[in-house]
């Protein structure tokens, strides 16, 4: 199976159809950022104000308006009277080429490679004009 097709039609679809699909990277909190989310996951992750919240930093691989990029960001959240805090660490542009090595990588975990084919195939659900399914029996593609 040629993986970095689906990959390249996933993009394709999400940047044609982005002001559908794109979201905030963190819901209503991060109006900033905005992307079509396939994969994400928690690098690290920390107890601060005396236990009464979290810094995360978080690794999400998604498309934007220019194509694939993966976002490394720090994220602060606390008690309701402490505003959430979110920092960009790090953008990296990647390729379809890109998105492929890092599915197959060590660093990917089962869980990122199940959302990504979840996302895909929610995608292949709503547009199914555009995309063909991910399946175990899958052997071409549009």
């Amino acid at each position: 199976m040629n993986i970095v097709k689906y990959i390249q039609c996933a993009r394709e679809l999400a940047m044609v159809r982005i002001d559908d699909l794109e979201k905030p990277l963190y819901g209503q909190k991060s109006d900033h950022i905005k992307l079509v989310e396939f994969t994400s996951k928690t690098l690290s992750s920390c107890s601060i104000h005396s236990g009464n919240g979290d810094r995360d930093v978080d690794q999400s691989i998604g498309v934007t308006r220019d194509g694939w990029i993966k976002y490394i960001t720090e994220v602060e959240t606390a008690t309701m009277h402490t505003p959430f805090k979110m920092e960009v660490l790090n953008t990296i542009k990647m390729s379809d080429e890109d998105v492929e090595e890092y599915l197959n990588s060590k660093e990917c975990t089962v869980g990122e490679v199940y959302w990504f084919i979840e996302k895909y195939n929610k995608l292949a659900s709503e547009y199914p004009n555009d995309l063909k399914k991910i399946s175990s029996t899958t052997e071409t593609i549009m």
